[in-house]
């Protein structure tokens, strides 16, 4: 969705082009870097990195918001087991992350800790165990949809 809106979307006002030709130029120095450093052929890297990590976090990302019509609803709290956190950099703490979005990654756990209810009841209910929680829920049904509603996109 995020490259139909830089092509589609997005007004031709020159910080389109600058946006894609700093993505390519980031795609080419990966390239250079994969291939002549590492010496990997570059399918390797597309089919078990990028692209698996790339999924990952875009179902994490997902996963951490939802349309509320009380903007204090909509992000997840996820509590996770220390390689999530870890692997996450805290960000399952999404509610903290939104309301603290300067605090540094390794300071947002203690900042939850401290203040579990006020975190857990400011967001509707919208918390989880942890990642296997969220799997075993919604791994083979759909979940929601990614689009907003029309009436808030105007």
């Amino acid at each position: 969705q995020c490259w139909r809106f830089i092509l589609f979307e997005m007004p031709n006002d020159g910080r389109k082009l600058a946006m894609v030709a700093a993505h390519a130029a980031g795609v080419f120095v990966i390239y250079l870097w994969v291939s002549v450093v590492v010496q990997m052929p570059f399918y390797i890297y597309v089919l078990l990195f990028a692209w698996p990590g790339t999924s990952l976090a875009m179902m994490r990302s997902f996963m951490e918001h939802r349309f509320h019509e009380n903007p204090e609803f909509r992000t997840i709290m996820v509590k996770g087991c220390p390689l999530t956190r870890l692997l996450f950099l805290n960000n399952n703490y999404h509610c903290v992350h939104h309301r603290y979005p300067e605090l540094a990654w390794y300071k947002v756990a203690r900042v939850y800790r401290r203040r579990v209810a006020e975190f857990e009841g400011q967001n509707g209910g919208f918390n989880y165990s942890g990642y296997a929680q969220i799997a075993w829920r919604f791994l083979f049904r759909p979940w929601t949809s990614p689009v907003l509603p029309d009436t808030v996109r105007k």
